[in-house]
């Protein structure tokens, strides 16, 4: 499926949209520019490792919000993939339509973000039995630490990058 979705976001506008989205009136500096092109070309070209990589960081972040469950990391990961897997196919089904369609909006990609962050939530409240609005806080809170992990892990890796290059 990891393949499919690399075709499908490698083919399509989707990155050069999410990108030009998040990027409009920012004001970069030349530099900036070429670094966020660079990342760009990364992002097309290796997908599906990124993908693999935000891995760990979910799993560090549900062993820490869900640790009185007594789950190993290993177990967490496990987790981690099955999730990732299904918000994949997901991803890629809506990614697949604006491949159809050749509608890339800031909708579209909004609308994905928001379902495979519902699926996630819902597939943690499912796992570890919470089904109640503090098992939905923790299932979003452990989603946004992941994210907040893996955004870090790349912001170090960008900035090691930018220095030694």
């Amino acid at each position: 499926m990891w393949t499919i979705a690399t075709f499908v976001a490698a083919n399509s506008d989707f990155i050069e949209t999410t990108t030009a989205a998040i990027n409009s009136n920012a004001g970069y500096s030349v530099r900036q520019i070429a670094m966020m092109q660079k990342i760009k070309e990364y992002q097309t070209k290796y997908y599906n490792f990124l993908i693999l990589m935000q891995l760990p960081f979910y799993a560090l972040a549900t062993s820490m919000v869900y640790k009185k469950f007594c789950y190993n990391f290993a177990e967490h990961l496990t987790l981690q993939t099955f999730t990732t897997a299904q918000s994949t196919v997901i991803s890629t089904l809506l990614m697949l339509s604006i491949f159809i369609t050749g509608r890339t909006t800031g909708t579209m990609i909004s609308l994905m973000g928001f379902v495979t962050t519902s699926f996630q939530i819902f597939a943690f409240m499912q796992f570890f039995k919470e089904k109640s609005v503090n098992g939905f806080f923790k299932a979003l809170v452990a989603n946004i630490i992941g994210i907040l992990l893996f955004i870090l892990f790349i912001a170090v890796f960008v900035i090691i990058y930018g220095i030694t290059s």
